[in-house]
């Protein structure tokens, strides 16, 4: 995540929790009605959110958003808990937004590899296609539905 992306979490998690990030004044006498965050505790959550990748970051935010009861500020520790208990199972394509692992590696040589297998596969006759799927079938490399 990067630092804008950890400002912009850090104020929606302000915004859900109905909590402020600075201090919130009486107009009147001046008197703080409600405690906001200390630069370092700003500095701390930036830093926190930084090092979460987005996605998980703002689900941990959200999670936090639906489930948080209390009238004060969540810690760090609450916060990466939440990071920690989530993950993508169940949830279809999930890893393909991922930042938890590195990408697919795509190699120039295997790439090629099905270019050209492609290429021979569509050059094929229709007796020559036939007789490989069946080759295939045979050597279990693939399974037809209902044969």
């Amino acid at each position: 995540m990067t630092q804008a992306q950890a400002r912009a979490e850090l104020k929606r998690l302000a915004a859900g929790l109905r909590l402020a990030v600075d201090d919130v004044k009486d107009a009147r006498t001046g008197r703080i009605v409600q405690e906001g965050l200390t630069e370092e505790q700003i500095a701390s959550w930036e830093r926190v959110l930084m090092s979460t990748p987005y996605e998980r970051g703002r689900a941990a935010v959200t999670e936090l958003i639906d489930t948080w009861t209390y009238r004060r500020w969540p810690t760090r520790g609450d916060f990466q808990k939440i990071v920690d208990s989530l993950s993508n199972e169940g949830v279809p394509n999930a890893g393909a937004y991922s930042q938890d692992r590195p990408s697919t590696l795509y190699d120039h040589r295997r790439m090629m590899q099905a270019i050209e297998q492609h290429d021979q596969w569509l050059a094929m006759t229709d007796e020559e296609y036939l007789d490989e799927l069946e080759r295939l079938q045979l050597s279990g490399a693939i399974r037809v539905n209902g044969g």
